[in-house]
């Protein structure tokens, strides 16, 4: 369990800056310019897209099992979610209530259903990924 716990902890540490960093372009360039909406439907697809390569990134070189990747996934969600209320706080100076009652607005919503989604990838890759041959009398797998 302990590669699942660390690719999801890589993954969500990786995920966090790349989502500060879009977020940041999205509030200060897109947003005034093209509005809240268009904005969030130009950084949804690209935070998407660079999560599906960050997992398998994450997951590389780990023989994670389906539970792993889960794990994985459910790991990454939640610290993703913790993060997102800290820098809500941090720089919005929210309070951990008021960040809450953010996800009653739909663009809000569809945020956090975009990181249920970057949850289920490792998911999603592990079911896609065929599992390596079966090791022939007297090899040994690995070597």
């Amino acid at each position: 369990m302990r590669p699942a716990l660390i690719a999801g902890f890589i993954y969500a540490a990786c995920l966090l800056v790349l989502g500060v960093v879009l977020g940041a372009f999205r509030t200060f360039v897109f947003e005034p310019w093209l509005g809240p909406w268009p904005a969030l439907m130009i950084e949804l697809p690209v935070i998407l897209y660079a999560a599906w390569h960050l997992t398998g990134m994450a997951m590389e070189g780990r023989e994670l099992t389906r539970t792993g990747a889960g794990a994985m996934g459910g790991v990454a969600v939640v610290l993703l979610l913790i993060g997102e209320a800290a820098m809500s706080q941090i720089l919005a100076g929210r309070t951990l209530l008021a960040h809450f009652a953010l996800y009653g607005e739909a663009r809000h919503q569809l945020g956090f259903i975009a990181q249920i989604l970057a949850g289920l990838f490792p998911l999603i890759r592990h079911w896609r990924t065929p599992p390596p041959p079966p090791a022939r009398e007297g090899e040994v797998l690995g070597a």
